[in-house]
């Protein structure tokens, strides 16, 4: 049975949107009468996020870099594996905050990620004393993430980014975290106390993976700054969640392995008492964000006019 077949006879569905960069889906329930299904987007707030590197994309510059990463790595394990639960706590609440906020980046970087990089909803009294446990071991075990070194190749493409620059992209989300809080949920009416529990829980989970792909993508930008010093620019492009669930307001919308084009300074401040989204828009909301899509074994970044420029495997880290 195909993946439509089977939403569509899902109580409360609306419409189903293939998409076409990842290859998945998004999927509208009307939040009135839908399940809240954990696993359909699970692993939970898997995603990718882009950093630029002013730097020509060379081979023995990649060497370096990944040397410094490891080395970065090893010292803030040491640093953090003492974190108790209130410190895993601060995670699920404040996101991408918390890691800002702990010297992994710049207030900037919300700017660029999904949702401002946290769900205000999280309630960290609905996580069991068993995930805690595995939120906390999990943390710097970065075994889950996909790390990859690029060079810029938009040849007349006109983006603000230079063609034959760097690029490193992070991928990855909650790891183990997300597999042991999901197979503790069932599915239950979004509407009903456990629905919005369940919720609430799947939202921990959401600002534990934005926290911990913005301190691998901190670690990064350290480790540039080791090799090349802190005169080469870095920049966060962009952090997208492929998969995710959230209630908009008007429906509880799932996606699974796809990702939807958002606006700069563009936060959401979603209320699942009020039923409203809460989103601010100060910029025209046709002025997109880049993004990533899949393009064969490459990975293309499309602006915000819809044009698109490869990125070029030249490196990976082993993690």
């Amino acid at each position: 049975m195909s993946d439509l077949n089977f939403l569509e006879k899902e109580k409360g569905f609306l419409r189903y949107r293939r998409d076409d960069c990842w290859g998945g889906y998004q999927v509208d329930f009307d939040r009135r009468t839908a399940f809240i299904n954990p696993s359909i987007a699970s692993p939970v707030n898997l995603g990718i996020s882009l950093l630029s590197v002013e730097q020509n994309a060379e081979k023995d510059y990649t060497l370096k870099i990944k040397e410094a990463f490891h080395l970065r790595v090893d010292k803030i394990t040491k640093r953090m594996k003492d974190m108790g639960k209130r410190g895993i706590k601060s995670l699920f609440t404040k996101g991408i905050r918390w890691a800002i906020d702990t010297a992994f980046g710049i207030e900037e970087d919300m700017q660029t990620t999904e949702f401002s990089g946290v769900f205000s909803f999280s309630d960290p009294t609905v996580i069991s004393y068993e995930a805690f446990g595995v939120a906390k071991d999990v943390i710097m075990d970065l075994s889950d993430f996909e790390i990859k070194l690029w060079r810029m190749d938009f040849n007349e493409m006109k983006m603000p980014l230079k063609n034959t620059d760097m690029a490193v992209t992070v991928l990855g989300g909650a790891g183990r975290f997300s597999d042991i809080v999901v197979d503790g949920l069932k599915k239950v009416e979004y509407s009903s106390d456990e629905g919005r529990a369940n919720y609430s829980a799947l939202a921990c989970v959401a600002n534990y993976a934005w926290a911990r792909r913005q301190i691998v993508k901190g670690i990064m930008e350290m480790s540039v700054f080791d090799v090349f010093g802190k005169s080469v620019r870095t920049r966060k492009i962009c952090d997208m969640s492929l998969n995710i669930v959230y209630d908009n307001g008007r429906s509880l919308v799932y996606r699974k392995n796809a990702i939807r084009k958002f606006s700069p300074f563009e936060t959401a401040d979603l209320d699942l008492r009020s039923g409203k989204d809460g989103i601010k828009r100060h910029l025209p909301s046709h002025i997109a964000i880049p993004h990533l899509c899949k393009y064969e074994n490459e990975l293309a970044i499309v602006d915000g006019n819809g044009e698109m420029g490869r990125m070029v495997l030249i490196d990976q880290l082993p993690t």
